[in-house]
């Protein structure tokens, strides 16, 4: 078996070379690179901002016929849950205006110094309405009052329960929804939503992400492939290294090129949420960034592997093994191809394998079954879409990561023989190559019905 890898790597060497002076790969590489760079340092400041506080100073509370009576326990109501309802407002002060006509609360606010609106509670034949007036003179969007208009009329619920004589803590016993917790003994209980939402999610996106390089990448190896046979070259290049190192050496450059852009991809997007971390801490001093609070959730949560350095050394290891056994794949299919034409018909079948791994993992995500997640993880045209997210965010433990890596291991080197011996047939076969020849009448009647 050593023997027939002879010539693998100058073969490499020569196809990496040449797949990385094309001025499309440079291009690609650091036009994408910039512009996730610059999305994810977009990201951070566009959380800090929305988390920043407001600019409305002072909201000036006036009753427009609402049919309730507005005292100042309602006013301690918008003091005391205004934090509740959104961290931005926990400075605006509420001022309770006396009887008063609309247009003169509308002046008062316009008068103010202070960043001021005016908040009126009316009411129609549909119900109540909460109307934010901004004067023109001040400094507040419309987005801003649409906001603070939100808090506004979460907190007039409560009012509406206050004037019905209720205690305080019946009306918020009221305004508590009802939430729906599943407890299984022996498990731990996950104690936040948005991690949670994280452990399902993160592996989708990435498995997003993953299929439209493998669609890329698969062809690019089957027409590859499908170079040398059509140049005639064939007889030449065989007096140099076998069939298998032809085959495997193609394979591993364009699969070592495809990840380099990956990877480069990825560390411009870590790069670019760092830096923009910084930057927006001091745009708007006091922003804590979520993603890191995350983490540290998960970490107290009793998931220390999650974005350790073991995970994302095991991650970027599934990472590569998994891009590898695709391309292996794609080889595979490409080993049948004899014209351009047959491009289409046989790397039908290679697509329709991607869809499928990609399809299964994430319905099992998207349809909350765990089942299909857990057996996903191990069957390899399923795992390389969810492996490397799974393992970074701590959804697996070590030897589930090692038992998947080692299933992928072996179908990858399975798949490496089961091409270099398709390859090596078709090259060397004299005449029709009979495996090629079945392949094609599989697809033919396929195509028929």
């Amino acid at each position: 078996m050593k023997n027939k890898f002879r010539g693998i790597g100058k073969v490499f060497n020569f196809t990496l070379l040449q797949s990385v002076k094309e001025k499309s790969f440079k291009v690609t590489l650091l036009l994408v690179g910039l512009v996730v760079f610059t999305i994810a340092l977009g990201i951070n400041i566009l959380m800090a901002q929305s988390a920043s506080p407001s600019p409305v100073e002072k909201v000036y509370l006036h009753n427009d016929g609402s049919g309730l009576t507005l005292g100042d326990s309602d006013k301690t109501i918008f003091d005391d849950l205004r934090v509740t309802f959104n961290e931005r407002f926990k400075d605006v002060k509420f001022v309770l205006l006396e009887e008063m006509d609309k247009k003169e609360a509308i002046k008062k606010a316009e008068d103010d110094e202070e960043q001021s609106v005016v908040a009126s509670f009316g009411k129609t034949e549909a119900g109540f309405t909460v109307t934010v007036y901004v004067p023109g003179n001040k400094d507040v969007s419309e987005s801003d009052g649409t906001e603070i208009g939100e808090v506004i009329a979460d907190c007039f619920d409560t009012v509406k329960y206050s004037n019905m004589n209720l205690t305080m803590e019946q009306t918020m016993a009221l305004m508590v929804p009802s939430t729906i917790k599943l407890s299984v003994e022996g498990e731990q209980e996950d104690t936040d939503m948005v991690v949670t939402l994280l452990q399902m999610f993160a592996p989708a996106i990435f498995g997003f992400v993953l299929y439209f390089m493998l669609i890329f990448y698969g062809q690019a190896i089957a027409k590859n492939v499908l170079a040398e046979k059509e140049s005639k070259l064939m007889e030449y290049l065989l007096t140099g290294c076998k069939p298998y190192a032809l085959i495997g050496g193609k394979i591993m450059a364009i699969t070592i090129s495809g990840l380099t852009q990956f990877i480069v991809w990825i560390s411009c997007g870590v790069l670019g949420y760092v830096v923009g971390d910084k930057v927006a801490g001091e745009m708007y001093p006091g922003y804590k960034n979520p993603l890191f609070e995350i983490i540290d959730v998960l970490k107290k949560m009793g998931l220390e592997d999650a974005f350790s350095a073991r995970a994302i050394v095991f991650s970027i290891i599934s990472l590569c093994i998994g891009f590898l056994f695709y391309c292996v794949i794609a080889g595979f299919f490409g080993s049948f191809l004899r014209k351009t034409e047959d491009v289409a018909s046989v790397m039908s079948v290679y697509t329709m394998l991607v869809v499928a791994g990609f399809m299964v993992s994430y319905m099992g995500t998207l349809l909350e079954k765990k089942a299909i997640i857990s057996v996903g993880r191990y069957v390899p045209i399923c795992s390389p879409f969810t492996l490397p997210a799974d393992i970074l965010v701590g959804n697996m433990k070590l030897w589930e990561s090692l038992l998947s890596l080692g299933i992928l291991v072996l179908s990858t080197v399975i798949m490496i023989v089961a091409t270099g011996k398709v390859y090596e047939m078709g090259v060397l076969y004299k005449g029709a190559n009979p495996i090629a020849k079945k392949f094609k009448k599989l697809l033919r009647i396929k195509e028929e019905v």
